[in-house]
């Protein structure tokens, strides 16, 4: 279900998408654990548009730094 939902997606949406499962994430609440799973069929699905994207960067630098953070 997940998988199908963002092969769906439109790359301007993947991006919102994305926003959303970091903010969540970082937002220290437990239970995140399915945002994972979505984070994954993101890279999966849209791997060629989010290299592409000059904004990817800065919506996943949050993410980078808190996983960082977590493995030290």
């Amino acid at each position: 279900m997940i998988e199908n939902t963002v092969k769906k997606l439109s790359d301007n949406r993947v991006l919102v998408l994305l926003d959303r499962i970091v903010e969540r994430i970082d937002s220290g609440k437990k239970n995140n654990y399915n945002l994972f799973a979505w984070l994954s069929f993101i890279v999966k699905h849209h791997s060629s548009f989010l290299i592409k994207s000059p904004e990817t960067a800065s919506k996943i630098a949050p993410l980078i730094s808190l996983l960082q953070k977590r493995t030290l």
